[in-house]
């Protein structure tokens, strides 16, 4: 078989199994809920317990405060309550700032506004710079808000740590 033939089929392969995936998605019905704290999450006739038993309590206690940061801005202004694109992102505008200021106190990182290739996109740096091993890769963030939630700033929040932490550049592409 010849490689290079193979290597430029695979985005066309992989796009066609996403786009096949998003399609059936939809056609299953999907109710999820959870009423907060301990109990488990009921998805149809399923129960999951909310948190692996493997997980320590300092990482319980992190998802617990960050539940309750999301649940104070989505009183700001809850996106998913909003119709069109133009009004979640409006919405998301007034929401995500206060989470964002959290973030910033735990990763400190340096964010800048790019455009590449006609794509907005925001560059994200610990601000004590890249790791030396890592200067010549780049991570690529593309956020799975299915094209309505989370832009900008939902793709920021994700980029912090994985910038700070692993001394990486990342790209959040909007």
């Amino acid at each position: 078989m010849n490689t290079s033939y193979a290597r430029a089929a695979m985005p066309l392969g992989l796009a066609c199994l996403a786009a096949v995936a998003i399609a059936l998605s939809s056609l299953i019905p999907f109710h999820a809920s959870w009423s907060g704290g301990q109990e488990d999450i009921h998805v149809g006739k399923f129960s999951l317990p909310r948190y692996s038993e493997y997980l320590s309590t300092e990482t319980r206690a992190g998802f617990e405060r960050a539940a309750a940061l999301y649940a104070r801005a989505t009183q700001l202004c809850n996106p998913t309550t909003q119709s069109t694109s133009k009004d979640i992102r409006a919405c998301e505008a007034r929401m995500y700032p206060p989470v964002l200021a959290e973030a910033r106190k735990l990763y400190d990182v340096k964010i800048t506004t790019r455009t590449i290739a006609g794509v907005h996109t925001d560059v994200v740096v610990p601000t004590d710079g890249v790791a030396p091993q890592n200067r010549h890769r780049v991570l690529i963030n593309a956020h799975g808000g299915g094209f309505r939630y989370g832009a900008q700033f939902g793709v920021q929040l994700e980029a912090m740590p994985i910038a700070a932490i692993g001394k990486y550049q990342v790209i959040a592409v909007d």
